[in-house]
């Protein structure tokens, strides 16, 4: 008998013993409890924001807006872990900052007084259309600043007379019903309405739900599955965040199959708020490059790899969401439908739309924005001051994140200097002679307003101490009365003449408009097309620009002027005509819209 290579087959064994023991002990383990922003499985998640579309302007596009919807939104009252999405109900969702609902609709059983009701899959949830239609009323009727996205879906039984019963409860409230021409509205044109999303066949009610780019990679065969769904989510908001400003994206963070909706949402083992992540049997010491955003917990010496080991833990499509906005990786998410989400990824995807408020504008890549608590870091200053007036006007700043040499007057325009009066006609503290200037040769303008705003690149005045009615005063940046060849004129931008009489603007809608005291006098009639920007071409060195081209979103030109010259402009000027001159002053086009 050989005792030595017994011994060492013993101790071979052992030392496996261990190390299988130590990895045991470290993959199989659950996490600890894991409570995160990101997912609630509770029936109030203690959020409320029942306003917060008030500061989007209207001029904002529904393609520019990141939305928090809710998946299978009335999915919270029958079926267990396999079916249920929600714990909400619809009309919290709403107060919670939800703004997108996911209808899915079939016939009722007999003891619900409805013609549609409610499903997940064959399951009912004993919730009629119209009740779904009275909640929407209800929320919009006491918060009108807001819209509610409604994707309306066939979900089970036949399809022979669905368009027919959505119709009729729609009919009770077809005051509320958005019926816009665009499939791309503002947010004026949605404010206080409801916005059918169309998912079933029948005439338009709506906006097409094709009409939209969409992830709804939903199916998982196991729990292993998460971290490729999640891989599918994280791709689309890359997507929407460098996509064209007019494509609309929807992006599914729900899952299941041969994995409950709860785990998808949150990595936990059971579905409670705060329940434990569950393990995925893997440790970074054998697998360390698995599932790189999931993550590393449990954390312990081990000896047999002379280093700290970590467990790999599944996370949830809510938690990983919410980091990767909060992280500073997505700057627009479009509508973003989710199973039990927290109040963390709420806020998150609602804190996407800080460029749409009416406080920022940007211009040429240059943002604006207003103070009224101190000048803002990192950012170029002007001060607004009104010494007459005691009501709080001295930590008001309006700001620019590049020098282009504002300055503010007090006391009448500045000289040499193209000034915009500021005036607030209720206020009775000398708000008469003040004025905000820019150098002659600036790109850009501005134009004021004492009566509200509907322009994409206006930015709001408040003094929230000052009683008189500083709260519909608006600033809009425009490029001034030029485009220069290379430059671009984006949707909700403007030219406007010198005088401010004159307005060139690239429509929502894909026109391009000219407006003569609030009249449109020339367009290019391109309304309902793809057109997403105005560019004045530049040619190769030079030579061959001063092509005026609408763009779509793939760079094909819509529109074109069929102008050519050498370094030209487009001029919006103080008689109304809209010219292209070349770089010796000789127009090469123009629309002839002079003296009207």
């Amino acid at each position: 008998m050989n005792l030595t290579h017994t011994s060492r087959t013993i101790k071979v064994i052992a030392k496996r013993s261990m190390i299988a023991t130590t990895l045991s002990a470290l993959s199989m383990a659950t996490a600890f409890a894991h409570n995160n922003p990101g997912y609630s499985h509770d029936d109030h998640i203690g959020y409320t924001n029942t306003n917060w579309m008030a500061s989007i302007q209207n001029g904002a596009l529904l393609s520019q807006l990141s939305i928090p919807g809710t998946h299978d939104s009335g999915a919270y009252k029958f079926g267990g872990d396999a079916v249920e999405t929600q714990t909400m109900s619809l009309s919290t969702q709403l107060n919670s900052g939800i703004r997108a609902w996911d209808i899915r609709l079939g016939s009722c059983l007999i003891e619900i007084p409805s013609s549609l009701c409610v499903y997940h899959g064959v399951a009912p949830q004993g919730i009629g259309f119209d009740s779904v239609l009275q909640d929407a009323a209800n929320f919009l009727s006491n918060n009108p600043s807001e819209t509610v996205l409604m994707r309306i879906k066939h979900e089970t039984g036949t399809e022979h007379y669905f368009e027919h019963f959505v119709n009729q409860d729609l009919d009770r409230f077809d005051h509320l019903l958005y019926k816009g021409q665009s499939d791309n509205p503002t947010m004026g044109e949605m404010r206080g309405k409801i916005v059918i999303l169309q998912d079933y066949d029948g005439a338009d009610k709506g906006i097409p739900w094709d009409s939209f780019n969409t992830q709804d990679n939903y199916h998982l065969s196991t729990n292993w599955d998460l971290y490729s769904k999640w891989e599918s989510v994280k791709y689309h908001l890359s997507s929407a965040s460098s996509g064209a400003m007019a494509s609309k994206y929807i992006n599914f963070l729900s899952g299941s199959g041969g994995s409950f909706p709860y785990f998808v949402a949150s990595g936990h083992s059971s579905p409670g708020t705060g329940a434990s992540r569950l393990s995925t049997g893997k440790t970074i010491g054998v697998f360390p490059n698995d599932y790189p955003d999931f993550p590393r917990v449990a954390c312990a010496f081990n000896p047999f790899i002379m280093g700290e080991d970590c467990t790999i833990a599944f996370e949830g499509t809510n938690t990983l969401t919410m980091d990767r906005i909060t992280g500073g990786h997505v700057s627009r998410a479009g509508i973003v439908y989710a199973d039990f989400p927290g109040s963390g990824l709420i806020d998150s995807v609602i804190g996407l739309n800080y460029t749409l408020t009416s406080r920022v504008a940007r211009v040429n890549n240059v943002n604006f924005t207003w103070s009224s608590s101190g000048a803002i870091p990192f950012m170029h200053c002007t001060h607004i001051v009104e010494t007459a007036d005691i009501n709080g006007w001295h930590d008001n700043y309006f700001c620019s994140s590049q020098d282009i040499g504002m300055r503010w007057s007090s006391a009448g325009p500045i000289a040499d200097m193209k000034c915009t009066q500021i005036v607030e006609p209720s206020d009775p503290h000398t708000w008469n002679d003040n004025y905000l200037c820019l150098p002659n040769s600036s790109e850009f303008g501005f134009q004021w307003s004492y009566a509200g705003s509907n322009s994409a690149n206006a930015v709001q005045w408040s003094e929230p101490t000052d009683p008189h009615t500083w709260h519909d005063n608006y600033l809009t940046v425009t490029h001034g009365d030029v485009l220069k060849a290379g430059q671009f004129l984006e949707l909700g931008e403007q030219l406007v003449s010198n005088d401010g009489r004159h307005i060139l603007a690239m429509q929502g809608d894909g026109n391009l408009v000219i407006y003569s005291g609030g009249q449109p006098i020339w367009a290019t009639n391109t309304n309902g097309s793809d057109a997403i920007r105005a560019h004045l071409s530049t040619g190769i060195f030079g030579i061959n620009s001063g092509n005026l081209t609408l763009l779509n979103a793939n760079g094909s030109v819509v529109w074109q002027s069929n102008s050519n010259g050498v370094l030209s402009s487009l001029i919006m000027q103080n008689d109304g005509n809209l010219v292209i001159y070349d770089v010796n002053g000789t127009p090469i086009w123009a629309t002839n819209t002079c003296c009207r």
